[in-house]
C-alpha cells in the first residue's frame, strides 16, 4: 500500500532535502510517518476482519495487539471479555494478601519503659503498628476527538480491576475538566462513558485542564496517590501550563503519561509530548490491550 501511494517517491525528497533544507526535511518526515500509521490503521481493520475465522485464541491474540481507536463495534463484546480475563489475571497476581509476621517490628523505646518495674527484663515486648496509607488513583482523561476511544478503554480497565484498586477517582477534560467518579458509581461502566464523551468532548486546552484538576484535586494528591493522565498533548498551539504538571509531579508517588500516538510522532506538529514527558516519572505510548496491561501491572 505504502509503495502505491508514492512512499518511495517522499523518501527521495528525504534524502535531497537532509542536506540542503533541513525544515523541508523535517516536513517530508511528518508526512511519511503520518502515511504509515494511516496505512497501518487500515491494514489493522482488514485483519481483523479476515481474522473473525480464524480460532478463538487468534483472534484474542488479534485484538489485544490491535490499536483500540481501530476496534469494530461489531468486536466490543469479546474485547470486553478478554480485558475482563486480564483484569481477574491482575487481581490474582496483586490481590494476594502478604505473608504477615505476628508481632512486627519491636518497639524497643516501650519495651524498655515497661521493663522497668521488673528490673528491665522485658516480659511485655511492645510491637510497632505500621499504618500504610491505601493507594489512590486519579484518572485523568482526554475525552476529545479520536483520543476518546482511549480513554474508554483505560476507564473501563480501571474499574475492572477495583478488587485491586479500590478508590480509583476519575476525571475527564477536552477543555474544562470535571470530576465523573459519581457516574461510574452509580451507573454501568459503559454507560457511563457515554455521558462523560457528551458532556466534556469538543476542542482541547490541557493549561485549562490542569488549572482546573489543580482547583478541584491538587490538594489531595500525596505521596500514596498515582495520578494516570492518557492524551495525546496535542494543544493547539497554546500553552500546556506544564508548571501545574510539574506540581503534581512533585506532590503524587507516581505521573504516568500514556500517549495513544506513536513515539515517532512525539513532538511533531502542535504536540507538547516532548516537553511533557520531562514532568512526567512515567511516559509511555499505549494503544492497545497489551500494552494497557503492562502498564496498570
Amino acid at each position: 500500500i505504502l509503495d502505491a501511494l508514492g512512499d518511495e517517491a517522499l523518501r527521495e525528497a528525504a534524502i535531497e532535502f537532509e542536506q540542503s533544507e533541513p525544515a523541508a526535511f523535517e516536513a517530508v518526515q511528518a508526512l511519511r510517518e503520518q502515511l504509515r500509521e494511516r496505512v497501518r490503521d487500515r491494514v489493522e481493520r482488514a485483519y481483523l476482519i479476515h481474522a473473525s475465522a480464524a480460532t478463538e485464541d487468534l483472534l484474542d491474540e488479534s485484538l489485544s495487539k490491535l490499536k483500540l481507536g481501530n476496534v469494530d463495534h461489531s468486536q466490543m463484546a469479546r474485547l470486553k471479555r478478554l480485558m475482563d480475563r486480564m483484569a481477574r489475571k491482575l487481581a490474582a497476581r496483586h490481590g494476594r494478601r502478604r505473608r504477615r509476621y505476628r508481632r512486627g517490628k519491636l518497639h524497643v523505646g516501650e519495651t524498655v519503659r515497661r521493663a522497668i518495674p521488673t528490673d528491665g527484663i522485658p516480659f511485655h515486648p511492645r510491637w510497632r503498628k505500621i499504618e500504610r496509607k491505601r493507594p489512590q488513583i486519579m484518572a485523568i482523561c482526554d475525552v476529545s476527538g479520536s483520543v476518546a476511544a482511549y480513554a474508554k478503554f483505560l476507564l473501563m480497565f480501571l474499574y475492572a480491576v477495583q478488587d485491586v484498586l479500590p478508590r480509583t477517582r476519575s476525571f475527564a477534560f477536552s477543555a474544562a475538566l470535571g470530576e465523573v467518579s459519581d457516574l461510574f458509581a452509580a451507573l454501568p461502566v459503559e454507560e457511563a462513558i457515554e455521558r462523560v464523551n457528551l458532556k466534556y468532548g469538543g476542542a482541547t486546552d490541557y493549561g485549562r485542564a490542569l488549572q482546573d484538576f489543580s482547583e478541584l484535586a491538587l490538594a489531595e494528591v500525596n505521596s500514596a496517590t498515582t495520578v494516570i493522565v492518557l492524551g495525546d498533548a496535542r494543544n493547539n498551539q497554546a500553552d500546556p501550563r506544564l508548571d501545574l504538571l510539574a506540581e503534581i509531579k512533585a506532590r503524587a508517588r507516581q505521573l504516568i503519561w500514556l500517549n495513544p500516538e506513536s513515539t515517532r510522532l512525539w513532538g511533531t506538529g502542535d504536540s507538547e509530548m516532548l516537553l511533557v514527558k520531562r514532568h512526567c516519572h512515567l511516559a509511555k505510548e499505549c494503544n492497545n490491550l497489551n500494552q494497557l496491561e503492562r502498564i496498570i501491572d
